[in-house]
């Protein structure tokens, strides 16, 4: 159920915005040791916040979707910043499902007027049944405009 909802967000979204951001990185935890994949898809900004919804999965370890967004600060060069904040629902192949919050760093650095390069750091506080998954998270990837 909560799948369903969290697609039937992303489909109302890209539907009705002007600007939709879609990204695919390659995620390491910290705490697990563990690599995975991020899909990232957002849309355009408003007085510097731009929503998000994530999807992570960690290799035989957790599925994580997420729902939030990113806050633009100050450039450096030419590198955009953005502090990262999200609600997280967290499943773990074994053991109890759970809530919790991530917050983070990400930096994009722009290769074109349609892709970007991106990196990002990122802490995931959750529940007490899902607490052994607290970590930070790295992830690197591309992020394509339409």
């Amino acid at each position: 159920m909560k799948k369903l909802v969290i697609s039937t967000i992303l489909a109302t979204i890209g539907l009705t915005a002007s600007a939709v951001e879609i990204g695919v990185s390659s995620v390491r935890d910290s705490g697990l040791e563990k690599n995975g994949v991020r899909i990232t898809t957002s849309v355009g900004a408003l007085a510097g916040f731009t929503p998000q919804v994530t999807f992570t999965q960690l290799n035989g370890s957790y599925d994580r979707w997420a729902v939030g967004g990113q806050y633009t600060l100050p450039k450096m060069g030419s590198v955009a910043l953005a502090a990262t904040a999200a609600g997280v629902y967290h499943n773990p192949v074994t053991g109890s499902d759970g809530y919790g919050v991530t917050g983070g760093l990400k930096a994009t650095y722009a290769l074109n007027k349609h892709a970007d390069v991106v990196a990002g750091v990122e802490r995931f506080f959750g529940q007490d049944r899902v607490s052994a998954s607290n970590a930070n998270t790295a992830s690197f990837g591309l992020n394509v405009k339409f």
